[in-house]
């Protein structure tokens, strides 16, 4: 009797759910920035709650996770500093900004979506990483 093939695997509970996130976020910056009159400044540099980043900061966040964890999980040559070259230094400052920032990483996630990119994702499973993350870490 063979092992059963997983129901789940990693690369469908990583990637197609960042490409989700951060589609949603681009939704989200697309209809505030066509409903509301205030400055884009105002509405990116704004915080739901006070113990909460601002909006520009979510998205720094966001898009910086994204990459990492891509460059981790696809064994990428250069996943140490993939985020920063990759993606501008610092908060983005505009609608604009916002969008650049998001589309590059969609667009990584939308070229690892082939089967050698799954199957070396998926192989990573199993493997333990050091993924820098926290104070101090860009």
């Amino acid at each position: 009797m063979s092992p059963k093939e997983p129901t789940s695997t990693l690369y469908a509970t990583t990637f197609p759910i960042l490409t989700s996130i951060l589609k949603t976020l681009l939704h989200l910056l697309r209809t505030a920035e066509r409903t509301h009159s205030n400055p884009s400044s105002l509405l990116l540099n704004s915080r739901l709650h006070a113990t909460m980043y601002p909006l520009t900061d979510q998205i720094r966040i966001a898009t910086t996770f994204s990459v990492r964890l891509f460059a981790r999980l696809t064994n990428h040559p250069e996943a140490d500093t993939l985020p920063t070259t990759l993606l501008p230094e610092g908060n983005p400052q505009t609608f604009a900004e916002c969008y650049e920032r998001i589309d590059k990483v969609l667009e990584l996630l939308k070229d690892a979506d082939n089967d050698a990119t799954k199957e070396v994702v998926n192989a990573n499973a199993e493997t333990v990483k050091p993924a820098p993350m926290g104070p101090g870490v860009e």
